[in-house]
């Protein structure tokens, strides 16, 4: 399957990625929580210096302007790519030094596909 304009190649082991094709090296905190009533429930991905922001910091501004230097965050493993777009900069005296994702996930299936 195709994902962003490039077929998407499964690899053998989960891997994350801010873009197709490029895994990210860094591992996250990750925090699970799910709403009071229990239909909804929540990923929360914290990045502290992750390898796309030293790419960012290292990019040409033109590249960078374009606004798709970043294109979300992909969880690719063999059965497909999990997509979200929920991503937030986390900035450290006027650097960018993280990143922030959130998952939301409002279904069983959802859930049970993502704990795989």
């Amino acid at each position: 399957h195709k994902v962003g304009g490039r077929a998407a190649v499964a690899p053998k082991e989960a891997v994350l990625q801010f873009r197709t094709g490029q895994n990210e090296t860094s591992v996250p905190d990750v925090k699970l929580s799910k709403s009071k009533d229990g239909r909804t429930r929540t990923a929360s991905f914290i990045f502290d210096r992750p390898d796309i922001i030293r790419e960012f910091l290292r990019a040409p501004v033109e590249h960078v302007l374009t606004g798709s230097f970043i294109q979300g965050l992909f969880m690719v493993d063999t059965e497909g790519t999990i997509v979200t777009y929920d991503l937030d900069s986390v900035f450290t005296n006027g650097k960018p030094t993280g990143i922030t994702v959130t998952h939301v996930m409002k279904t069983d299936r959802e859930w049970e596909r993502f704990m795989r």
